[in-house]
């Protein structure tokens, strides 16, 4: 049974998950025809391994999720995407297969692992590697904006790099979140995470919005540009209610510490990317014809590599306070502070 046919029969399937290898896989089950090897990570409800398909030894990545602790709507949400996503720089979906307990969801394997912990051992870092990253990013957004989905969840997680020990090409990856929307359609889930959520969303919990769509994605990609250039977020503070009173207001600035030696037309970018009135933003077409990435000489060649990653440690430096607060907030049951969106700050 092809794997198209498998995720067509999950799909169809109105009832519970069935305990019934043989509902989606056929003569087949996941063992006899891939091997999990380590762990490459793990989230709240799902862990990823290094896979090997045991008949050419080719080497994958699996997602693994226990059926007990899924919602099998959102799985077929994400099973929908992946299916009609193919865009060499978004991660795609090689096999489908489900067990009595788990389903696994055989990806392709990005070699380089993260694209910021790969900037961390390079010995330079300029701003125009800065913009090869950036548009090619904006590339697979437009890809996806123009089939209808909205990603949700962008952030540095989840840029993987496809070789090892080479900056580009980039691979964006987990669509757990993602969404079909049409342009009339407004997304109403409070989901993301903590500094690169946009105030859209934030807006239909705690403001008086009524409703979001692919712009904020676009909001998540300023923020993204923001640490490729300085190594730390716009928005911080030493509680996620404090930087979402940020995001709300749009209140950032960039400190001449970090952002120098970086053009102005960078600065720009990202400005017409953080902006409150998502009708406002620059779409990813429109970005891409943005001068910083249309023109050459809109760009610096300065090394930027010692400030991004004394910004990083900053960023890291916060990130790990705020968990520990927010880990012994929940501890004693105050609700003081905005919690937790979806991803915990890692």
């Amino acid at each position: 049974m092809s794997m198209q046919t498998r995720i067509l029969s999950f799909l169809q399937r109105s009832v519970s998950f069935k305990y019934d290898t043989n509902a989606t896989n056929g003569v087949n089950k996941f063992e006899d025809v891939y091997t999990l090897n380590r762990s490459l990570g793990k989230g709240s409800f799902a862990v990823v391994y290094l896979t090997t398909r045991n008949a050419d030894q080719a080497k994958f990545a699996t997602k693994v999720m226990e059926k007990r602790k899924i919602k099998k709507e959102e799985l077929k949400s994400e099973l929908s995407i992946l299916k009609e996503v193919d865009h060499p720089l978004l991660t795609g979906l090689i096999d489908f297969y489900e067990s009595e307990n788990y389903v696994y969801l055989v990806m392709e394997l990005a070699e380089g692992g993260s694209l910021f912990d790969h900037i961390q051992i390079v010995e330079s870092y300029t701003e125009k590697d800065a913009v090869v990253i950036v548009k090619q990013l904006l590339e697979a957004i437009e890809y996806l904006h123009e089939k209808g989905i909205v990603h949700r969840d962008l952030k540095p997680e989840n840029i993987l790099l496809r070789k090892r020990n080479e900056l580009t090409p980039v691979l964006i990856t987990d669509f757990g979140l993602s969404k079909f929307t049409q342009d009339d359609t407004l997304l109403k889930t409070l989901c993301g995470s903590p500094f690169y959520v946009a105030p859209d969303v934030l807006n239909v919990k705690w403001g008086s919005g009524e409703g979001y769509g692919r712009a904020v994605d676009m909001w998540s990609l300023g923020v993204i540009t923001f640490i490729l250039l300085s190594g730390y977020p716009p928005f911080t503070g030493n509680s996620n209610s404090i930087i979402f009173q940020k995001i709300f207001n749009c209140d950032y600035e960039f400190d001449p510490e970090y952002w120098n030696d970086v053009s102005p037309s960078a600065k720009d970018f990202i400005e017409k990317l953080l902006v409150l009135d998502p009708n406002e933003r620059l779409t990813a077409s429109e970005a891409l014809q943005h001068k910083w990435l249309s023109d050459s000489t809109a760009s610096g060649d300065f090394n930027l590599l010692p400030s991004v990653l004394k910004g990083n440690v900053k960023f890291k430096k916060a990130a790990n306070a705020i968990r520990v607060l927010e880990h012994m907030r929940r501890l004693t049951s105050e609700k003081r502070d905005a919690p937790f969106i979806k991803s915990v700050v890692n």
